[in-house]
This record gives structure tokens, sequence and C-alpha cells, in this order.
């Protein structure tokens, strides 16, 4: 969750846990198959896993299931819009969509490039997907076709801050860090000292943080 008083695992078992403030243990529940994703809503109520065999699980704070779903792939990322409680998704190659706070399938657009990661705005207005040769993809709440954003995105991870104004790209190689405003502008770079897993930027856009190969974490200031 934001504020850090939980976080959640999956494991190849198929096994979910829940766990409270230091990492104090919490609930344990399973799903169908191997985990392939969790994510956490922002305040920490709902929690999304989604398996190898295709189900999608929302759980509630106290681990009781909310809803289920299933989709044609196995999902890999899951992003809550925090404002709309709608629940972004993709599979790594060929799938992306989005589900309803109540667990409808809003829409599914498919097929799509491979797909390295993903990242939203507050309102969920503008999905982004990080689709390496292909770009950053902009899809919406109720925009189930993406548009291209900036030019020469190539991207494997991709964050934007929280109203949308500043956007952060790893490149192909996963080292090449690009600082863009929110139409893909381009307006500085850098280099990471081993390539990125994961990336995490500030909800202003003020400094990201990268999750790299090497075991370190590197924060970089605008």
């Amino acid at each position: 969750s934001e504020d850090g008083q939980c976080a959640a695992l999956g494991t190849s078992r198929g096994e979910v846990r829940l766990l409270g403030d230091e990492l104090a243990p919490g609930w344990d529940r399973t799903v169908g198959s191997r985990v392939m994703a969790v994510a956490l809503d922002p305040l920490g109520q709902r929690l999304a896993v989604s398996d190898e065999g295709g189900g999608l699980t929302v759980f509630s704070a106290s681990g009781r299931e909310v809803w289920r779903a299933s989709t044609p792939r196995a999902l890999s990322h899951l992003l809550w819009a925090p404002e709309t409680g709608s629940l972004w998704c993709a599979a790594d190659y060929g799938l992306a969509c989005l589900f309803s706070a109540e667990g409808g399938q809003a829409w599914l657009d498919a097929p799509v490039a491979h797909i390295g990661g993903l990242a939203c705005t507050g309102d969920g207005q503008r999905l982004l997907a990080a689709c390496f040769s292909d770009g950053v993809k902009c899809y919406g709440v109720s925009q189930s076709r993406p548009t291209p954003l900036g030019k020469g995105l190539a991207a494997r991870h991709v964050a934007i801050s929280y109203f949308g104004d500043v956007i952060v790209t790893v490149g192909l190689d996963g080292a090449q860090l690009t600082h863009s405003a929110g139409d893909g502008t381009w307006l500085a770079e850098g280099r990471l000292p081993s390539p990125a897993v994961s990336l995490a930027l500030d909800a202003l856009g003020g400094w990201v943080v990268a999750a790299l190969a090497a075991g370190e974490l590197a924060r970089y200031d605008w």
C-alpha cells in the first residue's frame, strides 16, 4: 500500500499472503495455479492476484474474495487506478484489458505488442503500456484502442506522475532513463548503473526510484 502499512506476495505454488506493518504475517489464501502478479490498491483495501491459468482474483483486506474473472492469457502486469478503482491489466504479449471496480470487464484489446510494464494517472484517464520497440501506448478508462505517446520513446518500463505531467521511461537496454513531459516531449536523460527491473515515480514527478538487477535501488531527482 502507499502508506507502507501492508504488502503482498505470491508464490509458484499458488499461495498468496498479505503482510502487515513491519511485514507481520497476515492472512494466506490460494489461487488456481502459479501466481503471475499481485497488486494492492493504494489504501490496501483490495488485493488483485493473477495466476498462470488466466485467473484473476480480487481479495478484500480481510481476505474475503470480492470478485473473480478470467482472461485468454495469463496476466503478468496489474495496476489499480486510484480514483476509479479500475484494474489495469496486461499479459506479457498479446493482450491488454481493464476491469471495473465491481469486476466487470470494461474492455479488452488484442492482439497488442509485447508489454514490459504499466503506469496510470490518478484518474485513470491515461493508462500507459511500455511496448518495447513499439514505444509507449496510451489507453484510458473509456479508451480501448491505444494512441502512441511521444516520439522515439522505446521503453521496457514506464512511470507517470499522478496528474500526468511527468513521464519516465527505461529504454530497451534496461539502463537508459528518459525524463519526458506529459505529452512525451523529451526533457532529460541519464544512465542507470545496471538494468532496471521495476520503476516507481513520485506522485508529483519530482523523483524516480529504480530497482536494479544488481540488487540495488537508485534514486534520481530532476
